[in-house]
């Protein structure tokens, strides 16, 4: 198999927190691209001017068995405790730094409200209307009006959608409209978009996301094709050309672990402790799963990812999975496909054209302080309709937020904090390593 060796690093640029993020979502990148995009760099270099980016392909390895699977994973969440100090500075970041505040309760983080019913999907492409022809497809709470004769004094709902579930967003090809929503039996999503380390804040156990597909060639008689839930949070949704990419993020329903530690101590017997609790775990406890059932009620269900499906990286970055979803809204009876990341992703970018996914996970190295911050990145590529990783990559810093990262033809550039309060960042674009085959 051919894969990308990995990612260098090119020459780094500094700047204050809140002109990156500017810079990130293009409100000045016209000015600064020529520059940044035309230098070139190595995978060398030394450790404060040009750390080399050592972990390639090989980083990521998928599970040989359900017994592999099963150890890592209460390994890492047996093992995934913090300082006392990165812990607190972790919140304080949020009171203290003007250009990230603490999100107050009934506060939106960006583009939709994963706490709220309706919302869930922090990017993407999905829309709660859609049209077509003169044809509107509107989400309501639990129904999607279909409304036809366009211009408004000819309006009339020809159609409707009943969902068993708060509408999330709506994704349209063809024929066929897709419908992603939060199902009843979902259990609550309290979203913490301050926890840049460790477990993602905006992903509890419990919580599930629908998909309806429906056929709507006769908006007065629209036919269900199939319906699915999928344990997890969806954070991500793009459409192109057919294809629905959806990103999701799944953590078991654990007991109560610690956390925290203030020495070394501390952390030896918080680990113990955290080992003991998770004795009793299965593989079955710590991996999501879907349900699925078509027009006809024929109904199946099994494991979102497992095996050969569900990847891990070099280090152990986290027990909750990330799974990216990819299926055919033009061709919407065939199975959907997957594949997952062991690690606690805090940041993820799809490409335009839907066939290149990049995750960010923040990682403290060593347990120890601000100076070990680092997120690591990994890239899948769509093969024959299916996504597989085919690089990663590590930089300093953690990732500012889920949207801190996004890309340029093969340029992915990717904002980090350089230290907790995160009163500056480091603004990073890579470029891909020279190909070699792989036995």
């Amino acid at each position: 198999m051919k894969v990308a060796a990995g990612w260098r690093r090119l020459p780094r640029v500094g700047f204050p927190a809140i002109l990156l993020h500017l810079i990130l979502f293009g409100i000045i990148i016209g000015l600064l691209s020529g520059f940044l995009l035309g230098c070139s760099g190595s995978g060398g270099g030394t450790e404060t001017g040009n750390p080399k980016i050592e972990m390639g392909a090989q980083a990521l390895a998928a599970f040989s068995s359900d017994a592999e699977a099963e150890v890592y994973l209460k390994k890492s969440h047996a093992e995934n405790v913090l300082p006392a100090e990165v812990y607190d500075s972790e919140r304080e970041d949020w009171v203290e730094d003007p250009a990230f505040p603490a999100p107050d309760a009934g506060d939106s983080p960006p583009l939709s409200d994963p706490a709220s019913n309706s919302g869930g999907i922090l990017s993407g492409n999905a829309e709660p209307v859609q049209s077509d022809d003169g044809i509107l497809y509107v989400a309501g709470d639990r129904r999607v009006a279909i409304v036809q004769g366009l211009p408004a004094p000819g309006m009339e709902i020809a159609g409707a959608i009943d969902v068993s579930g708060a509408i999330i967003g709506l994704h349209r090809f063809g024929n066929t409209l897709g419908i992603l929503y939060r199902p009843d039996r979902s259990a609550s999503l309290e979203a913490d978009l301050s926890k840049t380390i460790g477990t993602p804040g905006w992903v509890a156990p419990g919580v599930r996301t629908g998909l309806l597909l429906a056929d709507v060639s006769d908006p007065s008689a629209p036919a269900r094709i199939q319906e699915m839930l999928f344990d997890g949070t969806v954070v991500a949704a793009r459409q192109q050309m057919g294809t629905l990419r959806l990103i999701g993020q799944f953590i078991p329903d654990l007991p109560e672990l610690d956390r925290v530690y203030e020495s070394q101590s501390e952390q030896e017997a918080a680990v113990e402790r955290n080992r003991q609790l998770m004795e009793g775990y299965t593989i079955h406890d710590l991996l999501p799963r879907f349900e699925r059932e078509d027009a006809q009620g024929n109904a199946d269900s099994g494991w979102l990812v497992r095996g050969d499906t569900l990847y891990r990286p070099d280090v152990n970055a986290g027990g909750s999975i990330c799974y990216i979803l990819s299926l055919a809204l033009n061709a919407p009876r065939q199975p959907f496909s997957a594949v997952g990341l062991a690690a606690d992703v805090h940041g993820w970018h799809v490409t335009p054209d839907n066939r290149t996914v990049y995750l960010g996970a923040n990682h403290l190295r060593n347990g120890d302080g601000d100076g070990a911050f680092e997120t690591l990145l990994f890239r899948f590529e769509a093969e024959n309709g299916e996504l597989k990783p085919v690089a990663a990559g590590r930089v300093q810093g953690f990732l500012l937020d889920p949207l801190s990262m996004d890309a340029s033809g093969q340029r992915l550039r990717v904002v980090t904090g350089a230290k907790m309060p995160a009163a500056a960042a480091n603004l990073f674009v890579l470029g891909e390593q020279t190909e070699r085959d792989e036995g």
